[in-house]
């Protein structure tokens, strides 16, 4: 990904954070957007379709969650419309079960730095609240399935933490990104690979574990033993190194970039590709998602279209337990989320 676009979200996330520690989230309400009816889907979008077969690999008890709209207010999301940009959840993940967990960071701003945890038809199960915990700002989720990792972030204190907790919110353990690997070295998240908790440095170009005494060392993600690293840019190419093949992806405007967003059970590698142009002052994204075989072939492809979010999300995409990608989109009648069809 180019240094300017890099910049221009590691700035958002810096705006989002300085928000949730200073001042209260203004929420709005939306009666016209029940949290278990299923949103309209974008043309390019479909539902995986159900099966009555076990995939091997996938969680004897996941369910695929159905499309779904969460609605706005204290009683479901929330969103900050006054800040620059309008912010709101930064991140969600699919556990084991099908279930759900959203990252509602604006809340904070109001006292209450929470996760709902919803089941698969978008109903709320639970609110995990972390203000025991003494989490400033849920600034990005990780899970392993069954656990919850945290990224929090107080930028007033210069306190980087990551939390692990489970389903009812203990807390299971408590690590400190050391300096080095922070917002000014590129930290934009984090991800639970088969070996840990890894920190994601510009949306996933490149990755330090989190260890003992040694603080973090950079290490590539791993699932299911399948490794892949993200390569150098070259021109308007990024290329990822997979188990037996190299990956190009080009884009065909000079900003943009792609980053990795994971592995399926299959070996197949799921990136993101935005390619950026500036006109009169402004940035306009394209937004693609594709996957790529083992072997480095195109397997398929989906544009996303991010023109709909109505408040800015760092992480609104994820490769679920089965393989499948599920994408959080922020409209002004509800938080969707939508499984893309690639």
């Amino acid at each position: 990904m180019s240094r300017v676009v890099q910049q221009a979200l590691l700035i958002a996330m810096l705006l989002v954070i300085g928000a949730c520690s200073s001042s209260p989230g203004t929420t709005t309400s939306s009666p016209s957007a029940p949290t278990s009816q299923p949103p309209p889907t974008p043309a390019q979008t479909s539902s995986v379709p159900d099966s009555t077969q076990p995939t091997p690999g996938v969680p004897s008890a996941y369910v695929p969650p159905s499309d779904f709209v969460v609605e706005i207010g204290t009683s479901g999301v929330t969103y900050e419309l006054d800040g620059s940009p309008p912010s709101g959840p930064t991140s969600f993940v699919v556990l084991g079960t099908g279930s759900v967990a959203v990252a509602d960071t604006m809340a904070a701003g109001r006292g209450e730095p929470r996760i709902l945890l919803l089941d698969g038809l978008g109903d709320l199960i639970s609110v995990i609240d972390l203000s025991g915990l003494g989490v400033a700002s849920v600034v990005d989720l990780a899970t392993d399935g069954t656990h919850i990792a945290v990224l929090d972030i107080d930028v007033s204190r210069d306190r980087y933490t990551v939390l692990t907790v489970d389903l009812n919110g203990d807390l299971q353990s408590t690590s400190e990104v050391p300096v080095g690997f922070r917002f000014e070295d590129g930290l934009t998240g984090i991800v639970w690979d088969d070996s840990g908790i890894l920190l994601s440095f510009e949306f996933g170009a490149r990755f330090a574990r989190l260890s003992g005494s040694d603080g973090a060392v950079y290490d590539n993600p791993s699932w299911d033993g399948r490794e892949v690293e993200a390569l150098a840019s070259a021109g308007k190419i990024t290329k990822f190194q997979g188990e037996s093949a190299t990956i190009g992806v080009e884009r065909d405007t000079d900003l943009g970039g792609a980053t990795l967003l994971g592995l399926s059970l299959d070996g197949s590698v799921v990136v993101v590709l935005d390619e950026v142009e500036l006109r009169d002052g402004a940035f306009f994204v394209r937004r693609t998602l594709q996957r790529y075989t083992t072997d480095g072939n195109l397997l398929a492809e989906t544009e996303i279209d991010i023109s709909t979010q109505v408040v800015d999300i760092q992480h609104p995409l994820v490769v679920a337990p089965d393989g499948s990608v599920i994408w959080m989109d922020s409209r002004n009648d509800g938080l969707y989320f939508v499984t893309l069809d690639v």
